[in-house]
């Protein structure tokens, strides 16, 4: 979403990828093809699975680092660059900062959009973490020993959530606050017109069989039990007084899980099914691709967004989500920036929780709210205007100032 416009604000972009063949996981073809012609990428293998999983390694970001770091290298020296900007989910690839900057004299930034070092399944009763407690020990044992240093080392670390700097700082007390930046993801309307351009169609539901179909497509997971569990509490109860509503409404859950195709876990149909709501409730734990889920969006008569019962979480999908133009159901915690994103664009109906209220008083707040009603008569669709400044090309621009505060590379 960026590369259109860092040469609008004074930069050059070149970068260095995991080619496609070597990443586990749902491919999208026109990604690649929407990607901006004029962009310099270096596509680089990784150690195949069929290797590495016969010692258990199968986590990407350990699987390219060798790739990444002979091509950086020579690219570090026969040309001549000015800051690396780390951006990714694949954490183990930033530990290659700070040898860089030893080795060439570059600054580098880190944007994390989701934590590294991730104590809440240490903390939630109960809770087992994605891929089970033995395979997490390992990941955070790891997370552990590298991040101290890539932190410690960087020039700025930029974020998607106020809570990530506030855990940065409890966990380094030597980083100081002025290094760090709080910046969502943005909202790309050319993508938009890039699926209606393309007819990119989706394949989840027919949106002309006389169904209600309400969407989500994003991550599931046991921190959002809480507030799943309370709306399925009230839409059981709605139901109970509306039966009609049982042949009309139909909620699809897509791409819920991070594991590879067909071995993901279901998190969110089992909820529903307790409250006999499996009828109406299906989740697709597969990740489709990402026009595709656009598309799925497009197609919906409403959008759900629910959240975590984690106050730090953030849901930086929800600007896209809203690009959607659909009438959309957000339930996430207090704490939630998501709050404020809604309220301030109109797009829907934000309904939030304390931690310290209980899954029934949840419950009750959702039915009090009649959110179906109230969504499905609005007269207009969201105010775009107060996301001007959470697009793609505002993003970039704050992305570009953070850079410009680098100091000038120096060479070793």
């Amino acid at each position: 979403m960026a590369l259109p416009y860092f040469e609008e604000f004074g930069w050059e972009a070149t970068v260095i990828a995991t080619a496609p063949e070597f990443v586990e996981g749902t491919l999208d073809p026109l990604l690649k093809q929407s990607l901006d012609a004029k962009t310099r990428i270096f596509w680089e293998p990784a150690l195949p699975t069929k290797w590495t999983r016969k010692i258990g390694l199968g986590n990407l970001g350990l699987r390219c680092i060798p790739y990444v770091h002979r091509r950086a290298k020579e690219l570090l020296t026969e040309e001549k660059f000015d800051v690396v900007f780390f951006s990714t989910t694949m954490f183990a690839v930033m530990a290659l900062g700070p040898a860089w900057k030893r080795n060439f004299g570059i600054p580098y930034v880190l944007d994390f959009q989701d934590p590294w070092v991730m104590p809440y399944y240490d903390t939630a009763p109960g809770v087992s973490p994605p891929g089970g407690r033995f395979k997490h020990a390992i990941t955070q044992t790891i997370a552990k020993n590298l991040e101290p240093m890539s932190v410690k080392g960087a020039s700025q670390i930029m974020s998607v959530s106020p809570a990530y700097p506030e855990a940065f700082c409890a966990r380094y007390p030597e980083l100081k606050p002025e290094v760090f930046t709080v910046l969502p993801f943005g909202a790309s309307g050319a993508d938009y017109t890039f699926v209606r351009e393309n007819k990119v169609e989706q394949s989840e539901f027919d949106p002309t069989d006389g169904k209600e179909h309400w969407v989500y497509v994003g991550r599931g997971g046991p921190d959002m039990k809480f507030c799943l569990t309370a709306f399925f509490m009230a839409l059981a109860k709605e139901i109970e007084l509306k039966p009609e509503l049982r042949e009309k409404l139909r909620f699809h859950f897509i791409g819920t899980s991070y594991a590879k195709a067909g071995s993901g876990e279901k998190s969110i149909e089992p909820i529903a099914k307790s409250f006999g709501l499996d009828d109406i409730v299906m989740e697709k734990t597969d990740r489709i691709p990402y026009f595709e889920a656009i598309s799925c969006m497009q197609n919906a008569h409403a959008l759900f967004v629910p959240g975590s019962d984690d106050p730090g979480y953030t849901a930086s999908k929800i600007y896209p989500t809203i690009m959607a133009g659909k009438p959309i159901l957000s339930i996430f915690h207090e704490s939630s920036t998501v709050n404020m994103v809604m309220k301030e664009t109109g797009a829907g109906l934000a309904i939030s929780f304390k931690s310290s209220d209980g899954v029934r008083d949840l419950a009750q707040k959702i039915a009090k709210s009649k959110w179906r009603e109230t969504l499905l008569q609005r007269p207009q669709g969201p105010d775009l205007g107060p996301l001007e400044s959470y697009t793609a090309r505002a993003m970039t621009q704050k992305i570009c100032i953070i850079l410009n505060q680098c100091p000038k590379a120096r060479r070793a």
